[in-house]
């Protein structure tokens, strides 16, 4: 093993190897035996190459906000950092396109943008820690999704290290290149497990002119379900659209959330059409008698949009459910879900991307009554054709769980392209739902 070690250590240099990672790198609690901060694609093609040949479990670490997703892995050998992975090997802002290190953060990479007036649209939780390269890996997003898409929408190309430890490109750097655009979507949301991500290229978009949110306050959730249909029936374009259980998420960011059921729906783009979209879905909640609990517009509006997105990180969760159903379900969901955890002694609350189907439950309580809402949960989804994984629990409870739900119907075929590209599940072995062997 010294030898071993040394031999990694040699790759990337003094500093560039560590025993343990304790909590800081830990997954589910599971303590790598070493973690490695490579520099660049090449010294992340040798560290996986040389823990492929010598059946390492490799683990790969961007900020660690999605790290409590999947199924606990039986040991982590290595952790693969990506950190040092900054850098920016494209950048044609004229173009609208940059490639950049998959270690880049979202807030750095958007402050960097600010100085041409272009960002990337997306708004997870966390965006000082979120990676680029783990936004990728865990397909994560947030409000903005409903109206600027997802990052099947912004990515254009990437590069991977294989198991074998070899550099494999897919997609381009131009948004006219459209080669391998189907590996690229096949990595988003893989957990690394059929290459580990060193490089990113993403299509950008001109930072809108103007931006509002308005909010509404609900009597009931069961109040959210005419308003979201009446927007979406309208000629409205909202670029978010939000239905939030605000004291079930802690979500009094800034002030933003009052305790009970909250819509937002916030507008961005020319300053005129914005206004008007803003007082149009004032109109809609006063022809519904709803409450209009606030709008805002320029900083104020960024504000409440950063406080909105952040509720969907579910910090203080004990289990976090991650519902997929048709939008016209979404409250009825909530309303549900609300019913089987009452009478359990769970404390729940939602944040759902209302317009898109998407919800989050956010639980806490006792593990048992925590393992019966879940299954009650899932109940009510499948139930509605739609489908239910659970994206963060405690590891002792995740076996119970059944953390990615029913089996896809095509995961056979997925098995078969991860068996193609890592037939010794080197890459976060056991953690995704395709992992053939499979694991507590």
């Amino acid at each position: 093993m010294r030898e071993l070690e040394a031999q990694l250590a040699g790759i990337v240099g003094e500093g560039g190897l560590q025993q343990g990672g304790g909590s800081e790198y830990s997954v589910d609690g599971v303590v790598p035996g070493l973690v490695a901060f490579p520099e660049s694609a090449a010294q992340v093609a040798e560290l996986v190459k040389v823990a492929n040949a010598n059946g390492l479990k490799v683990v790969p670490y961007g900020g660690g906000t999605a790290m409590g997703l999947g199924m606990t892995p039986e040991r982590v050998d290595l952790v693969l950092s990506t950190k040092r992975l900054t850098d920016t090997p494209h950048d044609d802002r004229r173009d609208m396109t940059l490639s950049v290190g998959a270690g880049m953060t979202l807030s750095a990479l958007n402050a960097r943008l600010a100085e041409d007036n272009l960002w990337l649209p997306l708004d997870p939780p966390d965006p000082e820690r979120a990676t680029i390269g783990g936004l990728v890996a865990a397909d994560q997003s947030g409000p903005l999704r409903h109206g600027l898409g997802t990052l099947r929408d912004h990515v254009i190309g990437m590069k991977v290290i294989s198991a074998e430890g070899k550099l494999v490109a897919a997609g381009g750097r131009v948004v006219r290149n459209v080669a391998g655009y189907d590996m690229c979507k096949l990595h988003i949301g893989a957990l690394g497990t059929l290459g580990l991500l060193v490089e990113v290229s993403l299509k950008l978009a001109a930072r809108p002119q103007a931006n509002a949110i308005v909010l509404a306050k609900l009597s009931s959730v069961a109040d959210a379900e005419p308003l979201i249909a009446a927007v979406l029936d309208s000629s409205l374009e909202p670029v978010l659209l939000e239905l939030v259980s605000g004291t079930a998420c802690g979500a009094a960011t800034a002030g933003l959330l009052p305790d009970g059921a909250v819509v937002a729906a916030g507008f961005a783009g020319n300053g005129q059409r914005v206004a008007w979209q803003a007082e149009a879905f004032a109109a809609l909640v006063a022809s519904q008698s709803l409450q209009l609990l606030a709008s805002r517009s320029g900083n104020e509006a960024q504000t409440a949009r950063e406080a909105l997105a952040e509720v969907h990180g579910g910090d203080s969760a004990d289990v976090v459910l991650v519902a997929s159903v048709l939008s016209s379900q979404v409250a009825e969901l909530l309303t549900r879900a609300a019913a089987l955890s009452e009478p359990r002694g769970v404390a729940m609350g939602a944040a759902s991307h209302a317009g898109k189907g998407l919800a989050r439950l956010f639980l806490r309580g006792e593990e048992q009554a925590l393992t019966e809402v879940t299954h009650a949960a899932r109940e009510v989804v499948v139930e509605r054709g739609g489908s239910l994984i659970v994206a963060k629990a405690p590891p002792k409870l995740k076996p119970l769980l059944n953390v990615w739900g029913a089996p896809a119907g095509d995961l056979a075929v997925l098995q078969a392209v991860r068996r193609t590209y890592d037939p010794n599940e080197t890459l976060n072995a056991y953690r995704h739902a395709t992992a053939v062997r499979g694991a507590a």
